[in-house]
């Protein structure tokens, strides 16, 4: 990672939680991960994930903004979307499993985008089922569709 955005979301994290200590700095295919360890997690997080959603948006504006940063920067708080992303995947290939089984879509709603795109990733391998998302706004959700269905 680039030392002016490492520096750039040291800031912007010790600004939010001045006992925020970064643990961990990891390249991966999807970009650079950061884990955070802080003391009150569930704040940092917030309910199913929305606050540490946010912090990651802010994050890459400012980094897209002030240095045209185009990398993947994600913060993690205590492995939190790391393990939301593997249940994410979990659920998928069930759903998809089911869709095969009785040959009708399966729905996943309630997902933002982020989660939305983990479920496209999981699922674009398996040539018989198909993804799509649908809806608008908070309605939006992915539609998992097997390729032959059963009548």
């Amino acid at each position: 990672m680039n030392p002016e955005a490492e520096k750039i979301v040291k800031e912007f994290i010790k600004n939010i939680e001045p006992d925020a200590v970064i643990s961990e700095i990891r390249n991966r295919p999807d970009g650079t991960w950061i884990n955070i360890k802080i003391n009150d997690e569930a704040r940092m997080i917030g309910k199913a994930g929305r606050t540490l959603e946010a912090i990651n948006h802010i994050i890459r504006l400012v980094l897209k903004k002030t240095l045209k940063f185009e990398e993947r920067v994600t913060v993690d708080i205590a492995r939190y979307l790391e393990r939301r992303i593997e249940r994410l995947k979990m659920e998928a290939r069930q759903k998809a499993d089911n869709a095969r089984r009785n040959g009708h879509p399966e729905e996943i709603e309630n997902l933002n985008a982020s989660e939305r795109r983990v479920i496209h990733l999981a699922l674009e391998s398996e040539k018989d089922i198909k993804t799509e998302s649908t809806g608008e706004g908070i309605n939006r959700k992915i539609l998992i569709i097997p390729q032959t269905r059963i009548e």
